[in-house]
């Protein structure tokens, strides 16, 4: 079976320039609306979502090249 390594490091890419985007909306317009915790909580879960991303891209640019 042929994998298309570029259409998926694209497109995760594209997804990892999302997540970046909204959690940089989120630093910027919520630090008045939310509670501390919940903030808090909500930065770490996008930032996860960031570094899963990035990790994800990692291992197919490595699956590609192998």
């Amino acid at each position: 079976m042929e994998v298309d390594y570029d259409m998926m490091i694209a497109n995760t890419k594209a997804e990892r320039d999302k997540a970046v985007t909204d959690l940089k909306h989120y630093r910027l317009f919520t630090a008045k609306v939310q509670n501390g915790h919940l903030r808090k909580q909500t930065i770490r879960e996008l930032t996860n979502r960031k570094r899963q991303l990035d990790a994800r891209m990692r291992r197919l640019i490595e699956q590609k090249n192998a």
